[in-house]
């Protein structure tokens, strides 16, 4: 870079910018590193070092588990697909209590369907996909109310004996 692209990029860093908060989203602002708000729609100024705003999308939104291998009580390997759809309340606490908020919730999600698994059978597993929704939908909205998260619904989409299971990471036939 020239010394102008250098002295320009100096300004435009140090000087105030409008930002958008969109309809479909909440602003934060940090004020000194402090959170503020929650912003609703409009424009604020964004003042680097003093005022910095952020926006998180409060719509629903969904993640996808795909393809999760998992072993039951009865050593059955398994494999499951499913996702959830959730909506943010309050974008202060998604923002700062939870660091990456979406990948937090399907991390917390693979946990406890792996724990969850490994207290059934093979047969109550596969026969009550229901309640298996249910209680992934219970246990996710525990964790994620302090993060001001709604879990909307939890749906399992695929749910098949695999053919392959890892010993001590190598794959083997069964």
């Amino acid at each position: 870079m020239s010394w102008l692209e250098v002295l320009l990029q100096f300004v435009r860093d140090i000087l105030p910018l409008p930002k958008v908060v969109r309809a479909y989203e909440r602003g934060v602002a940090f004020v000194l590193g402090r959170a503020r708000g929650p912003l609703v729609p409009g424009w604020y100024w964004n003042i680097p070092v003093i005022r910095e705003i952020e926006v998180y999308p409060v719509v629903e939104q969904t993640v996808n588990l795909t393809n999760i291998s998992i072993t039951t009580r009865d050593a059955k390997p398994y494999t499951i697909s499913a996702n959830f759809n959730y909506e943010v309340l309050d974008a202060v606490r998604a923002y700062t209590q939870v660091h990456e908020l979406d990948q937090s919730m399907r991390n917390e999600a693979l946990k406890y369907l792996h724990r969850l698994a490994r207290t059934v059978t093979a047969e109550r597993l596969v026969g009550s996909q229901r309640a298996l929704e249910r209680r992934i939908r219970e246990h996710l909205q525990k964790k994620v109310e302090a993060w001001g998260v709604r879990v909307i619904d939890v749906g399992v989409t695929d749910l098949v004996q695999a053919k392959q299971i890892r010993v001590f990471g190598e794959l083997g036939t069964r």
